[in-house]
């Protein structure tokens, strides 16, 4: 074997050194190879269990594939291996070992060729590899300097939560970190911008409603910083990094797509594995069903677990690099904490300390077992379809004794997951209730004929009353200026409150939202505007009511005349809410008062009246809950004896 190995102490901790180096999709750009694709092969056409992903890059003139082998345990260590199927090189590999050392970290980076090649190329490529060590450990040295005092890794979060997976905090860290020189390996190559175009988009960018503090930032970033950090954006990502509230970033998100300096793109993740299977440029191509090459599965499209919205600068302004060098980079993968090969036949014992927080374990192809807790002892066997994990005892905070067995006549691999754990990603759930996605992207819609299941969402109906006797009182102008002033109104406070207008229908409107109690208070807010808005045209207080239904539940997402419309019992329902409410009331279910939210906002002293009705399309007698400001009259009490009145909740 051909190997090149570099030990030096860096002034950093071992769980930010162990983020850093084990980005291999950077390390294998600074070693220069080549960008990576890659594909699903059955290497034996006689043996299905030999489908895996092959890799090709061009190296030495011509393109060669190999299968990728690695394993990690985060924080600690990291190695992976490519074995050739082709060409002069039988195997190549990248080894990461890291102690403690009284405050620092003892860094040891080895790179290396197999020893099947000809002797002038492995003496060849161990001293390009002894330059390319060299060269990365004085670039993430560099990179540590600018991003001078660094937190604690191991912390927990604000609200107590366990500590985000260390991948994903360094990822962060780099975008809030100065730029890195021209030129710097760690940095990245940074593409020319194309000036005149970007100056363009960016004066129409400034013109939108966004917080010129966010606005700038995002502007700067998308000219300034890196490829690899410009090629795949998420906004709460960005919120996070920047520390700007994480509304007012998606919102200048979706504005500079529409200047277009972004693109917005549709990536469909995979619910086993959790990595991208696929992307889609337009609600349109987005289909019910979805395949995962890594899995071999077949999935349902759900828009609020696995729909989620990226962005990239766009093409037209600035074109990125290509990104993938190392497909199985532990970057690439923040939520496994360990993974482990396993040899046909291997038994073996490793002491890892598990992250807090509930677990999965997985077997590519072969099941999975969920672990609640850290036990002292944990017994892992794969069987040809399911994995059985049997544990023993409670860690306590120590290092957990993995037992891992594979008795059978193939390599396995064992996943370690975090369940509780996800990436800051924008679901599509999340942007079609948001009012800059409905206005901007009006035409953005699933394809005719596929209706996407987006999970749970809230919905709002709304209708403006009196508007007949309106109309004959104040005239038609007036009236009809009334109304749409009503409209704007709404819209506005609908947006104040986290949701999105879908349309309006005669006098009634119908809005989204992600939150039960952001609905309630919008709705209770448009009630006291049309009372101000009746107060100020001199109009009887009896004369203009509205009356709110508000629902929360599974929707569609269909296409409606070329736009993004919602369908399903949550919607019918919210709208059979609506004709239950009297005049200026929200009525909701009452099971719903159960929300966190909607219980904080009804003890804020709003009355509420619980009664029975039958909703169209409902077979059962619905108990609704009424909510108001109004005091409660005996004149309300005799209309319906069936009330059961409550002050308070």
């Amino acid at each position: 074997m051909y190997q090149a190995e570099r030990v030096r102490r860096v002034a950093a901790s071992p769980e930010l050194m162990w983020a850093l180096l084990t980005d291999t999709n950077r390390w294998d750009r600074v070693a220069g190879a080549g960008p990576t694709e890659y594909r699903y092969d059955q290497l034996d056409p006689n043996d299905a269990s030999t489908r895996t992903r092959v890799g090709s890059a061009f190296m030495l003139g011509a393109r060669y594939p190999w299968t990728e082998h690695g394993e990690w345990i985060e924080g600690r260590l990291a190695w992976g291996e490519r074995h050739y199927l082709a060409g002069p090189v039988n195997r190549a590999g990248y080894r990461v070992e890291l102690e403690d050392d009284a405050g620092a970290t003892s860094v040891r980076l080895s790179a290396y060729v197999g020893d099947d090649v000809p002797t002038p190329l492995g003496v060849a490529m161990r001293a390009h590899f002894e330059g390319a060590l060299e060269r990365w450990l004085d670039s993430v040295e560099r990179l540590v300097a600018r991003l001078g005092p660094l937190p604690d890794l191991t912390a927990p979060g604000a609200d107590g939560a366990a500590a985000e997976p260390l991948a994903a905090q360094a990822r962060r860290l780099l975008m809030s970190a100065p730029a890195a020189p021209e030129g710097d390996l760690h940095g990245g190559q940074r593409s020319p911008v194309r000036e005149q175009e970007f100056s363009f988009r960016s004066l129409e960018f400034r013109k939108s409603p966004v917080s010129a503090e966010v606005r700038e930032r995002l502007i700067w970033f998308l000219h300034d910083r890196p490829d690899d950090e410009v090629r795949e954006l998420r906004p709460y990502e960005c919120a996070r990094a920047w520390e700007l509230p994480r509304r007012e970033v998606l919102s200048a998100f979706l504005h500079a797509a529409r200047a277009g300096l972004i693109d917005l793109r549709w990536q469909l993740d995979c619910p086993v594995c959790r990595v991208a299977a696929d992307r889609r440029g337009t609600l349109a191509e987005v289909g019910k069903q979805a395949h995962c090459d890594e899995c071999e599965l077949d999935f349902a499209v759900d828009f609020a677990r696995n729909v989620e919205a990226v962005f990239s600068v766009n093409p037209a302004v600035r074109t990125a690099t290509p990104a993938l060098y190392c497909g199985g980079s532990p970057w690439l993968r923040p939520h496994v904490f360990a993974l482990f090969e396993l040899a046909p036949g291997e038994r073996r014992e490793v002491a890892v300390k598990l992250p807090p927080g509930p677990l999965v374990l997985r077997v590519p192809g072969g099941g999975r077992a969920e672990i609640a807790a850290s036990p002292s002892r944990l017994v892992v066997r794969l069987d040809d379809s399911r994995v059985v994990a049997l544990g023993e005892g409670d860690a306590a905070g120590a290092p957990t004794m993995l037992l891992l067995d594979n008795p059978g006549p193939r390599q396995r691999a064992v996943i370690v997951e975090r369940a509780g754990w996800s990436a800051d990603r924008v679901t599509g759930a999340a942007v079609v209730a948001f009012p800059e996605f409905l206005d901007l992207f009006a035409t953005e819609a699933p394809a005719t004929g596929v209706d996407l299941s987006i999970g749970a969402i809230t919905i709002l109906f709304s209708d403006l009353t009196g508007t007949t006797a309106l109309y004959e009182r104040l005239g038609d102008a007036r009236a009809f200026a009334l109304v749409q002033e009503h409209f704007s109104d709404t819209s506005a406070l609908v947006a104040a409150h986290g949701g999105a207008l879908v349309k309006t229908m005669g006098d009634a409107v119908m809005a989204s939202f992600t939150s039960p109690g952001d609905a309630l208070r919008a709705g209770l807010a448009m009630i006291g505007s049309v009372q101000q808005l009746a107060a100020r045209a001199g109009l009887p207080p009896e004369e203009v009511a509205l009356k709110v239904g508000v629902h929360h539940g599974p929707c569609l997402a269909v296409r409606a005349n070329d736009r993004l419309d919602f369908f399903g019992t949550t919607v019918n329902i919210a709208s059979r809410l609506q004709c239950q409410a009297r005049r200026d009331q929200v009525v909701v279910l009452a099971e719903l008062t159960a929300h966190p939210e909607i219980a904080a906002t009804l003890r804020a002293g709003y009355r509420v009246e619980r009664f029975r009705a039958q909703l169209k399309g409902l077979r059962a007698t619905q108990t609704l809950v009424s909510i108001d400001q109004a005091p409660a009259t005996p004149a309300l009490a005799e209309a319906a004896p069936e009330l059961e009145v409550y002050v308070g909740w």
